[in-house]
């Protein structure tokens, strides 16, 4: 049975391990390549000139990193996730994920869903404002990747 969730509800570790979250075989191999498809995007985001007209592309980029490193740490544990959300929660359950970076990504995951689907457009601003904690979690996530992975 589904939980009833009203918009902008979040799901706990919980209603995740039950709806969205399944065992799988851990596979470090597609771990790997998940990190350096993650690194390829990072650099390819780096590497661009930030203007009005591509923000929001920034801004979406920084989310599909965030979600490959993360996905990857899912899969070292054993696991697969049908929901972003539940990435985010598997983050705080499993590797201590500080309130502050666990809002930002939420904040970052919704903002990359408007964007996505319906085209929606970021002031340079938004990114003048936070870029530096969202390259913070992105570091982090990829350290602890690397650690798991050596």
């Amino acid at each position: 049975h589904s939980t009833i969730r009203l918009p902008g509800g979040k799901m706990n570790w919980k209603e995740c391990k039950e709806e969205k979250i399944y065992e799988r075989k851990t596979n470090p191999e597609e771990a790997r390549s998940l990190l350096k498809m993650a690194e390829i995007r990072q650099n390819d985001n780096e590497r661009r000139e930030v203007t009005e007209e591509n923000v929001s592309l920034i801004v979406e980029t920084h989310w599909e990193v965030q979600k490959q490193l993360t996905t990857a740490l899912l899969i070292l544990e054993g696991y697969k996730s049908y929901s972003q959300e539940c990435l985010i929660e598997f983050l705080k359950q499993k590797h201590d994920l500080r309130k502050s970076h666990a809002q930002k990504m939420h904040q970052l995951r919704r903002l990359r869903n408007d964007i996505d689907y319906r085209g929606k457009f970021l002031d340079r601003d938004y990114l003048d404002r936070n870029q530096e904690k969202i390259e913070k979690i992105t570091e982090k996530l990829k350290q602890k990747l690397e650690k798991e992975l050596k």
